[in-house]
């Protein structure tokens, strides 16, 4: 009996150390798929923030592309309005030189029909100051001394 005992005790024994090998194996098991799925989420973690950075680069490349182009419209503006101010004030140079020549040619005439009253009349006075004003007016205005 006692060898029976010894028996069973043994069996005992051998189904508890198989139980606690199976439990270390579970436990084992467990552990590995912790770490498994911890290292999953680090990759997925890790992962999300590469392409979060990328995206980040991206939009600040967009950004960085939209105020560069912003400064040469800006640039361009700024040579458009230098040119039509120029041009303007080319414009308006002409328009002044062609009215003083104009005026000028118009005093010229002016001077060239008191020179004819003169000649017909030399005794007027009056027409004497005139078409010395005339003179003087055609000489300020760039048309030159008119012709006698």
């Amino acid at each position: 009996m006692r060898f029976e005992v010894e028996q069973k005790d043994h069996e005992i024994e051998r189904q508890n150390l198989s139980s606690r090998r199976r439990e270390n194996r579970n436990f084992l098991m467990l552990i590995i798929g912790l770490l498994g799925i911890m290292a999953g989420l680090t990759i997925l973690y890790f992962r999300n923030r590469i392409r979060t950075a990328r995206r980040l680069r991206a939009q600040e490349e967009i950004i960085h592309q939209r105020d560069k182009e912003k400064l040469l419209h800006e640039k361009e503006l700024v040579q458009l309005t230098a040119s039509l101010e120029t041009q303007e004030l080319e414009r308006t140079r002409i328009v002044k030189r062609d009215l003083q020549d104009g005026i000028g040619s118009l005093m010229s005439g002016i001077s060239a029909q008191v020179e004819n009253l003169l000649s017909k009349d030399p005794t007027i006075s009056i027409t004497l100051r005139s078409n010395q004003m005339v003179k003087e007016t055609a000489t300020e205005l760039g048309a030159g001394p008119p012709m006698s």
